[in-house]
Parts: structure tokens; sequence; C-alpha cells
């Protein structure tokens, strides 16, 4: 019945748990950079941070507004700026930096990068060479 519906987003979690782990995930993602690898899961992630999978589900989309892969690709996407930016980037393709940070397709690169830079890697390598910026 409309019971069961309800109950299953209402996560019994309280607010000092949210915010504990709310804290681990984010120093775990910045500490280890789980997002480097291309095959992570939410079930992995939640193995690595000690958090059970549906806690952490529920911490990304109502602490972050985000799916699992929005915070994953976030991260990479971060990481990939920062290689862009360093000079020695130049010597990479586009791709292999991409690569380098956890993507593992091309059309979820693009797509991605747009979201959160709104430009396309290709763009954005320019924008960040450009000594003009």
């Amino acid at each position: 019945g409309e019971m069961e519906i309800d109950n299953k987003n209402k996560e019994p979690l309280s607010k000092a748990l949210q915010d504990k782990y709310l804290e681990k995930l984010l120093s775990y993602a910045s500490k280890y950079k789980p997002y480097l690898n291309p095959e992570i899961t939410l079930e992995e992630l939640s193995n690595l941070v000690d958090i059970p999978p549906r806690s952490l589900s529920w911490i990304l989309n109502e602490r972050l507004s985000q799916s699992f892969y929005d915070f994953i690709n976030s991260y990479r996407i971060k990481e990939s700026e920062k290689i862009f930016r360093e000079m020695n980037s130049n010597k990479k393709t586009i791709l292999e930096v991409l690569f380098e940070v956890g993507f593992n397709s091309k059309s979820s690169i693009n797509t991605a990068f747009k979201k959160y830079t709104e430009m396309t890697p290709t763009q954005y390598r320019r924008h960040v060479s450009d000594p003009l910026n």
C-alpha cells in the first residue's frame, strides 16, 4: 500500500548522524579519491566509507542534492580542471586527462563536463591555456 512507498524516503537518520556521514564522505572523497576508479559503484563507496548504501544514497540526494554519479563526476571534473590548468598537461590529449580522472566513456565526459563548467572539455582547455584569460 501507500504506507510503504512513503516510508522508503523517510530515512531514520538523526541530524547528528547525517552530519557525521556527510563529513566522513567528503573527507574520504578528497583524501582517497575513490572517483579515480572508473568502475566505482555506490555499494563499493559505501563499503569504503563504512556508510550503509541506503544511508549513503540518502545523504547524497538530500544533503548534496546529487545522484551518486553526479557526486562522483563532479570530483572527476574538478580533478581534470586541475590537470588542465597545469602547464605540462598540454602534452596530454583531453581524453588521456579524462580517463586519468576516472571517466571511461567519451559520451559521459562531454555531458558531465558541460553540466559543471558550461563548456566542453575542448573549450575549457582552450579557456585555461589562453594567456589572456
